[in-house]
């Protein structure tokens, strides 16, 4: 009986460190991928951009999403997700100028 619940243990264990790598990944990914689309894409530079931070949402959709803060606009949050194709889009955003609003999602 012992055996039995040391191995269901290390079985939980393993599937917890490997589901953590995974979603290392994919937030790692989605924050890439969201840092090319804003340079490639909209045209921005690098130094336009102040922080980019990748989250998992497990309310809202399950999904992969990055928050966005722009330099020239520090009080104002824009917020990333990958569309039904795996695209990148500016799904909203919470400032008071939405000067990087994109108009056409």
């Amino acid at each position: 009986m012992k055996k039995k619940i040391g191995i269901l243990f290390a079985t939980i264990v393993v599937l917890i460190i490997i589901g953590g790598i995974s979603i290392n990944h994919s937030l790692d990914k989605i924050k890439n991928d969201t840092q090319q689309y804003l340079v490639k894409d909209q045209g921005y530079k690098n130094e336009d951009i102040k922080e980019i931070k990748s989250y998992y949402n497990w309310a809202k959709g399950w999904g992969f999403h990055t928050n966005v803060i722009f330099k020239d606009e520090p009080d104002g949050t824009y917020y990333y997700a990958y569309n039904s194709k795996k695209c990148i889009y500016q799904e909203g955003f919470t400032s008071k100028t939405s000067k990087h609003a994109e108009i056409n999602n």
